[in-house]
């Protein structure tokens, strides 16, 4: 009996660190990043657009029903990430922090020139 064959010396030699444990496989070079969650869809759609309502959501997104949306954005909702004002989905700029440095840096500026800014409500 040959040494590849004997399972004896196999598991010897896999244990003694002489032989892997398994064949290991080069990595795929053509390997795609994974596609966006639905989530993650509806945020760029949110942000990007401006306020939607969950039907045009779901039209643009081919999602099964409207009531997904806001199952979806559920946890967005809680953190304030997504404000819902009325039937409209509305990204909050605020929660950027860049963002809001950039918005804060802008109304600053707006008031030194004399401009009044108020708040989105």
């Amino acid at each position: 009996m040959s040494a590849d064959h004997d399972p004896v010396r196999w598991i010897a030699d896999t244990l003694a660190g002489t032989r892997p444990m398994w064949p290991r496989y080069p990595e795929p070079k053509d390997r795609h990043p994974p596609a966006p969650t639905r989530t993650e869809q509806i945020r760029q759609l949110v942000r990007m657009s401006g306020p939607l309502s969950a039907q045009s959501i779901a039209l643009q997104l081919e999602l099964e029903r409207p009531d997904l949306v806001s199952a979806l954005l559920k946890v967005d909702l809680q953190r304030e990430r997504v404000r819902r004002i009325g039937t409209l989905y509305e990204w909050n700029h605020g929660y950027d922090e860049a963002q809001a440095r950039e918005l804060a840096a802008a109304v600053s500026l707006l008031r030194r020139h004399g401009y009044t800014v108020r708040r989105r409500s």
